[in-house]
């Protein structure tokens, strides 16, 4: 392995451990700036390592300035929770503590936990805003705040994240990272003077993505997810833009003896956590969810991405099917279309190949095309 920046031996053997064979593009072309304390605006493809990009650098930072924080912020519960358990074995190695502060949690338990001075501390813009106006977070000691998935949390309805930043006087180091960022005014304008790394077109982490879809009716649309069930090896993430249809999809599938789970804004977080673990042991077959596990949720070899109907934007798109063909492994992504549909998928993204379904199994004819991917051969493993 070669590592090309001042990283601790404690923490190379972990990044070793992790499955990294070297750092990533991402985790490389930012890792100086970040500890020598640039503003740093980080652009990369989902799956290429960004979470450790901000981590290792922002660590080895924090550990040579005594009473200092990191605050991480996260869109989602999951995304928190996940970078959470990324970071705690590093952050043990350097003796520090780690305190995720997500909505949903025991807002008097974590402010008990915020009194033995965590140094890391990783949360959903909600209860950090709450803690921070009720003074159990102290403002002079953050030292740099992180924005995780730095578009959707600027794009958040009530704009907490916003707030946050506006607390006080910016005399913190405030770095972002996406894999979309740069289309958004806010993102452009919140870092116009810091570093912008931007290594989209050149990182090669991702595996090969074959994009498909399938013409069906709306009507018959569970029934073909129940079929997919069917085809070796399917394990995947279904994605609905509605509520309402994840919810009726799910009450059909669970009775038609589908290993299935449901992961909603709405929900319960012990069900949310549950539903996310359920995936990750193989215990289920398919996760049916909205945006909330489209963004840096990390599932390493998930082979499918199913949208249930065509995602409403190429950045939704971006997002959802990196969930896929991650740290070079292949992935494939189906989408469900009504046949009325296919002009609005093909402006999202004109490589989609029709795929047939026959005798419960997945079929092409003609052979599907990959696209959207390179032929990278690494088999490292996401964080």
């Amino acid at each position: 392995m070669t590592i090309d920046f001042p990283l601790p031996e404690a923490l190379a053997q972990l990044f070793l451990t992790a499955g990294f064979q070297q750092p990533t593009a991402i985790q490389a072309a930012t890792y100086t700036a970040i500890y020598q304390g640039t503003d740093v605006l980080g652009l990369a493809p989902t799956g290429s390592g960004k979470t450790l990009a901000f981590l290792l650098p922002s660590l080895v930072r924090l550990k040579e300035q005594a009473g200092k924080q990191l605050l991480i912020l996260a869109p989602s519960q999951e995304l928190a929770m996940q970078t959470a358990e990324v970071c705690r074995p590093y952050a043990q190695a350097l003796d520090l503590q780690v305190l995720p502060l997500i909505g949903g949690g025991s807002v008097k338990r974590q402010q008990e936990k915020l009194k033995s001075k965590p140094q890391v501390l990783i949360g959903t813009p909600g209860r950090v805003l709450e803690l921070l106006q009720a003074k159990k977070i102290k403002w002079p000691q953050l030292a740099t705040i992180v924005l995780d998935e730095v578009d959707q949390l600027l794009a958040q309805k009530d704009n907490l994240t916003s707030k946050i930043l506006r607390h006080g006087p910016k005399h913190y180091q405030l770095l972002g990272f996406s894999a979309t960022a740069l289309s958004q005014t806010s993102v452009r304008e919140l870092f116009a003077s810091a570093q912008v790394v931007d290594v989209l077109k050149t990182d090669t982490s991702q595996g090969t993505i074959t994009l498909s879809y399938l013409v069906t009716e709306k009507r018959k649309k569970v029934q073909i997810l129940k079929s997919l069930a069917q085809v070796p090896g399917m394990r995947g993430i279904v994605f609905f833009n509605q509520v309402a249809d994840l919810g009726a999809a799910y009450e059909k599938l669970q009775y038609e003896g589908v290993p299935v789970a449901s992961l909603a804004s709405d929900e319960d977080k012990f069900v949310r956590k549950a539903a996310m673990s359920a995936l990750r042991a193989g215990k289920i077959q398919f996760l049916l969810t909205t945006d909330v596990a489209a963004r840096g949720i990390d599932l390493p070899q998930l082979p499918f991405v199913i949208f249930y109907e065509v995602p409403l934007n190429g950045e939704q798109l971006t997002h959802r099917k990196g969930r896929t063909g991650r740290m070079g492994e292949d992935g494939e992504v189906i989408v469900l279309l009504e046949k009325n549909w296919l002009p609005d998928l093909q402006k999202l993204d004109n490589s989609f190949q029709e795929k047939w379904l026959y005798a419960g199994a997945l079929q092409s004819t003609p052979p599907v095309k990959s696209s959207g991917s390179n032929t990278n051969t690494k088999k490292n493993k996401s964080k």
